[in-house]
C-alpha cells in the first residue's frame, strides 16, 4: 500500500523477531515482523497516518535516527520514487530513520528510512 501510493520507494519485511516489553504492568513477549520503509522526511506524516490506520497497538513506536551517508545513486532513486510534498523551509530537511511498531501476526516493527534532497 505504501509503495503503490508512492509514500515509500521500497518496503522490506523481515520475519522472526521476538519483542519483549512492559505493557500495563506486565512483561509481554510477542513474535513480530520488522518492516523497513524507505521514504523521504517530508512524507513521514503521511506514512505515519497510513501505518496508524492499520496498526492494532494502542501506543505504537515511532522514533528517528539520522542517516549519516549512503550510496548517492540509491538515495537519488529513493527520493525520485516517492511523491514530493511542498516544503516551506528554505533549508534541506535532514535524512532520518524512523522505527514504528505494528502488532502480533501483522507487521510489528516498521523502520522508515527517509531522505529529502532538493
Amino acid at each position: 500500500k505504501l509503495v503503490s501510493k508512492r509514500l515509500s520507494a521500497c518496503v522490506n519485511i523481515v520475519p522472526g523477531i521476538t519483542s519483549i516489553y512492559r505493557w500495563k504492568g506486565s512483561v509481554e513477549t510477542e513474535s513480530e515482523v520488522l518492516m523497513i520503509i524507505k521514504t523521504r522526511t517530508d512524507r513521514i506524516p503521511d506514512v505515519t497516518r497510513e501505518v496508524k490506520a492499520s496498526h492494532p497497538y494502542e501506543v505504537f513506536e515511532l522514533v528517528s535516527v539520522p542517516i549519516q551517508t549512503g550510496n548517492p545513486d540509491y538515495l537519488k532513486w529513493l527520493s525520485e520514487s516517492v511523491d514530493r510534498k511542498p516544503i516551506i523551509a528554505d533549508e534541506d530537511v535532514a535524512p532520518i530513520v524512523i522505527t514504528t511498531v505494528i502488532t502480533a501476526g501483522i507487521v510489528i516493527c516498521v523502520g522508515i528510512y527517509t531522505l529529502f534532497t532538493r
